[in-house]
């Protein structure tokens, strides 16, 4: 962000945490990947920056990247506890919907 506090598009090379973020999902196109997954790729606490970042940047022309919530039980210090994952796929735009 800058000192305004508006983000900036960003360039998508390997270097960059939004480049590594788009090359990932790209690897893995209309897969779902797990924010855990991504936040270990680049060594972030501040994914969904990130990825907003690589939306503003410049995309390849036709694809998008797409954000999912999705409820899971996990174990917690009193038993399973509900909490929510959130999972990230590029895809080209207009292509159906994969299953997860």
């Amino acid at each position: 962000m800058s000192a305004t506090g508006c983000m900036h598009a960003a360039k998508l090379t390997p270097k960059t945490k939004p480049g590594k973020i788009f090359n990932y999902l790209l690897e893995r196109e209309g897969s779902w990947v797990d924010a855990g997954e991504l936040n270990q790729l680049v060594g972030t606490n501040c994914l969904s920056t990130h990825v907003s970042a690589a939306r503003m940047g410049a995309l390849p022309r036709g694809y998008v990247i797409d954000h999912e919530q999705r409820t899971a039980w996990v174990d917690g210090l009193s038993g399973l506890e509900k909490t929510q994952r959130h999972y990230y796929r590029v895809r080209l735009f207009g292509t159906a919907h994969r299953d997860r």
